[in-house]
């Protein structure tokens, strides 16, 4: 819906209506608040095609945040071909502000939500800002925000500078850990050739708030458990036969 940072009069218009039907919500009650209003016919046309894009997640039977319980996991998938990359991103903050703010049986528990392959999808500076507001209000609400991501340079300075634990696997780029290291200062004494020389199922990790002070103040070499998952049904590996 353009929830952040878009203040076109028709998206303004739209807030106004959902404000005004705040108690009954509907994507019906929003649909007849544009053509009541006093919107051209040419800003109606535009705000019933943000709300066709809303609609298509929209479920007015169901209230997604009856569907988040403890130890339960939800898995959601805005990969579409038709959807752009800030669409995507847009979709993904409005889910954390409702999974963050659900509770179960009148009571909030802790949550953890991975964003996994952030690279495709972080890209408007206006949208990465209001992630990183809401990633930051995370923290105060019980919810832990994981994000990975193979292109560390596409991840924002301000983002990884609220993370209190940074696990890096091998890669050969300098220029990614030089990115990394300008938001984390525990990462200073790490170089490329100490990552480059890393095995499958090592890493470097950094904790703020690690009970072994040894993580606060430096990188550690940890060792991962063995990949249990295969890409496409088969990870494809150089190995010479004799």
């Amino acid at each position: 819906m353009g929830a952040i940072g878009n203040q076109a009069a028709y998206i303004r218009q739209l807030g106004n209506i959902m404000r005004k039907n705040r108690n009954n919500l509907s994507i019906k009650a929003i649909r007849d608040g544009i053509q009541n209003s006093s919107l051209s016919d040419a800003l109606k046309d535009l705000a019933d095609m943000r709300l066709d894009f809303a609609e298509q997640y929209i479920d007015d039977k169901l209230n997604v945040s009856s569907l988040i319980r403890p130890g339960r996991m939800i898995v959601v998938d805005v990969r579409d071909e038709f959807i752009e990359k800030d669409e995507a991103l847009g979709l993904f903050v409005v889910l954390l502000q409702i999974f963050s703010e659900a509770k179960y049986q009148g009571q909030t528990f802790n949550k953890l939500i991975v964003f996994d392959e952030c690279h495709k999808y972080i890209d408007s500076p206006e949208l990465v800002k209001g992630l990183v507001e809401t990633v930051r209000e995370m923290r105060h609400k019980g919810t832990s925000v994981m994000i990975a991501s193979q292109d560390p340079p596409s991840v924002p300075v301000e983002l990884i500078q609220l993370s209190s634990q940074i696990i890096l696997h091998k890669f050969n780029a300098p220029d990614w850990l030089k990115h990394i290291q300008k938001a984390c200062i525990g990462l200073k004494s790490l170089t490329p050739e100490k990552l480059g020389l890393l095995k499958p199922g090592e890493a470097y990790i950094w904790s703020s708030k690690a009970s072994d002070t040894a993580f606060v103040s430096d990188a550690m070499k940890i060792q991962c458990r063995p990949r249990v998952t295969k890409h496409g049904g088969d990870t494809l590996t150089a190995l010479s036969h004799n």
